[in-house]
């Protein structure tokens, strides 16, 4: 990235979308907002359908645009009035919807690739972003950068990582003093600028370097705006633009009329930005077209045009520089995809995602779900199917021979590849069947469903295994115990379909922390809600300064669930130290470690799972059962602190009936562990030259590993 105009420092300052707070810290799940009346919505995307229908009016500027050829006379031309040329260009979206918004912290680093962004914090998470997807792909300290094409590249400190987009390290590789790292999915190379004013290419796949080479004009800017695309890598320092090749061979070069603060890619063109606000864009040597109207930020690549902010609104510009607006888009962008489908924008401390849509065509097929219908409750299922690959907007028409409608029209949001479910209520059945025919522009589809009057039960059961780094992991149990089938049954947005009677069907799903309740549907069955509610683990995390010089750290589990969690503390054995393991707590019960201080002082601890951080400034002594040799504490610090591996290669245990501790053969001290979970500090440690720590488990006597509720109907 390396981008010199997208100052981290201004994106605390913008305004948040005012929709933004509805929606939470979510990565999926049942979002979709309200349907037309009459029409209850259920969804498997993220996208709302209450969204903004236009973006903030865009600032009075006095925007002009030049355009040049070679041996031509300059020429200018008024482009207030041109704001949105060409805009049936199906290449370039006319309308965005919101589909995520998340609290973040200060932002460190953002960047985009093909349908997919990536965020890092200033606290460590990098997070990737789909239109219908949010999930954390790493935890660094102090990251530099990120770059997104087929992994996610994270540069922090003197290593670069590649993970895979679902959150797995592939690869590792050290490059000292990296400054910045940009990645470009058409060659497969990552490029990493360092202090020495040279660029690293590497293999984005393997991590194997493919070569060196001295960054232009390294001697005039040593933070230059960078961006990588199409085998090219265009590098703008102070008031040159540089491109060059995958080698470092050099394409094209430009003296500019101002310094540049930031550069972008489009196909045969290069863009970038003045610090007097110009936009100016290039093919080869020629100046094609200049923009005059405050440019604050530009994306690094795009496919039919760049994102920009101009004046204060968000825009696309294209190859001609003509300008789009990015209708629906509120807040300062840190990140837009080349092919412009997603949007991320900061502001007030909220990040927001924004999907592109278009209209529906072919590519959003419509089908009715409901096999029958309930006198007391007559609602029908459509399912809204997108095809295509890039998110849609549909109405849909629905009528009924044999009931009336209480909405003939149902509006929907569907993102690419995704189906959503919208409930239309029929009015007062008139015929033993009703003929219920769905409609999307010229796609139809009908159905003939039998009204439903004999008693039917169904029973709902929930069963909770556990919990991993925050995501819940249950199943649904889903029998009909009555005498007659049952149609169209939901769990969720899963589709379970008849159940016969005795036929059961056990429905796995995950929800992350904190869970709620799922609702259980089915034709001639009012909706049942079977609890999964458990609150984000673990529920409390107590730190104090305990006896002999050991730090306490407990970690509460009051759910009934058992929770599987990667617990970090800073600032043990000394203030710089760090200590990183797996636990595992039982439902009802707690963890308890204890940390041996090496370094006694007044300072702040930290301690970090994936539900919480809590820090504290302690008063600490140093541990009395430390050793005095030097070479010994220095070993047990060197691997309680600074390796990636040290809660891995560490933690080894011993668990007995009766907690205690004695010295090995070799001078260790093995770990002393206490099931019943001892009200009592332990009144000795475990020691050894790999590093400290002692730690207990204790289950409540009546918990157990899964919990279960039930929920059951009898309706007629």
């Amino acid at each position: 990235m390396g981008d010199a105009g997208s100052d981290p420092d201004d994106w605390g300052s913008a305004s948040a979308d005012p929709e933004s707070d509805e929606w939470g810290d979510q990565s999926d799940g049942d979002s979709s907002g309200p349907a037309d009346a009459g029409a209850e919505g259920e969804s498997n995307a993220t996208a709302p359908t209450d969204t903004a229908e236009t973006a903030d009016e865009p600032a009075e500027t006095e925007a002009t645009e030049s355009t040049r050829g070679s041996g031509d006379d300059d020429t200018t031309r008024d482009v207030s009035n041109e704001v949105g040329a060409d805009a049936d260009d199906p290449e370039v979206p006319e309308r965005y919807v919101q589909v995520d918004a998340f609290d973040v912290a200060e932002v460190a680093a953002a960047d985009a690739g093909a349908g997919a962004i990536a965020v890092a914090t200033a606290d460590g998470r990098v997070s990737l972003i789909t239109s219908g997807d949010r999930r954390r792909v790493a935890r660094k300290d102090g990251v530099i950068d990120v770059a997104v094409a087929d992994r996610v590249y994270v540069l922090s400190g003197a290593e670069l990582e590649a993970f895979s987009h679902a959150g797995s390290r592939v690869w590792g590789v050290d490059v000292p003093d990296g400054q910045s790292v940009d990645a470009d999915p058409d060659d497969d190379r990552v490029y990493v600028r360092t202090g020495d004013g040279e660029f690293v290419v590497v293999e984005g796949r393997t991590g194997i370097e493919a070569g060196r080479f001295e960054q232009p004009h390294a001697d005039v800017a040593e933070s230059p705006a960078v961006a990588a695309a199409d085998g090219r890598l265009a590098v703008a320092s102070w008031s040159f633009l540089t491109v060059l090749d995958s080698t470092g061979e050099q394409l094209d070069e430009q003296t500019l009329s101002g310094a540049v603060t930031d550069v972008g890619l489009l196909p045969g063109r290069a863009v970038v930005s003045l610090k007097d606000g110009q936009l100016v864009g290039y093919e080869g040597d020629d100046c094609l077209w200049e923009i005059d109207g405050d440019v604050s930020w530009l994306a690094d690549a795009g496919v039919a045009a760049l994102a920009a902010r101009v004046a204060g609104s968000d825009f696309a510009v294209d190859a001609d520089g003509n300008r789009h607006p990015l209708d629906g888009v509120s807040g300062t962008p840190i990140a837009a995809t080349p092919s412009l489908d997603l949007v991320c924008t900061v502001g007030s401390g909220t990040a927001t995602v924004y999907a592109a849509v278009g209209r529906a065509d072919e590519s959003v097929t419509v089908t009715v779900e409901s096999e029958s219908l309930r006198p007391a409750d007559p609602t029908v299922v459509l399912a809204f199917t997108n095809e295509g690959d890039r998110a849609v907007e549909v109405d849909a028409t629905v009528d009924a021979d044999g009931a009336s409608v209480a909405s003939s029209t149902v509006s929907a949001t569907i993102d690419a590849g995704s189906t959503q479910r919208r409930r239309v209520s029929l009015g007062p059945l008139s015929a033993d069947e009703v003929t219920v025919t769905a409609a999307v522009g010229d796609a139809s589809t009908e159905k003939v469903l039998e009204v439903q009057e004999e008693t039917t039960a169904l029973h709902v059961e929930s069963v909770l295994h556990g919990v991993e780094d925050g995501v819940l992991s249950a199943a649904i149990d889903v029998e009909n115990d009555g005498d007659t089938s049952v149609t169209g049954v939901t769990v969720g947005e899963t589709t379970v379909g008849t159940l016969d009677p005795g036929e059961s069907e056990r429905v796995p799903l995950e929800q992350d922390l904190p869970s709620g309740a799922v609702t259980v549907r089915a034709d001639g069955v009012d909706p049942l809600e079977t609890e999964t509610t458990v609150p984000a683990t673990p529920t409390g995390i107590d730190i104090e300064s305990a006896s002999k010089g050991f730090l306490s750290v407990t970690l509460h589990n009051d759910t009934p669930v058992a929770v599987d969690d990667q617990v970090t503390v800073e600032g043990v054995p000394d203030d710089d130290g760090s200590f990183s393991m797996p636990v595992s707590i039982q439902a009802n019960g707690a963890y308890r470690l204890a940390l041996p201080v090496a370094s006694a002082g007044e300072r702040s601890v930290t301690v970090e799972t994936s539900g919480g951080r809590v820090s504290e400034r302690l008063s600490l002594t140093r541990c009395s059962l430390l050793q005095d040799d030097a070479d010994r504490g220095a070993a047990s610090r060197g691997s309680s602190g600074g390796s990636a591996h040290r809660g891995a290669a560490t933690s080894r245990s011993r668990s007995t009936a009766d907690p205690q501790s004695h010295r090995g053969d070799s001078g260790s001290v093995p770990v002393s562990m206490d099931r019943q979970y001892p009200s009592a500090d332990p009144g000795e440690a475990s020691c050894s030259k790999s590093g400290w720590w002692w730690r207990t488990n204790r289950p409540s006597p009546s918990s157990s590993s899964s919990g279960r509720t039930t929920a059951r109907t009898h309706s007629g």
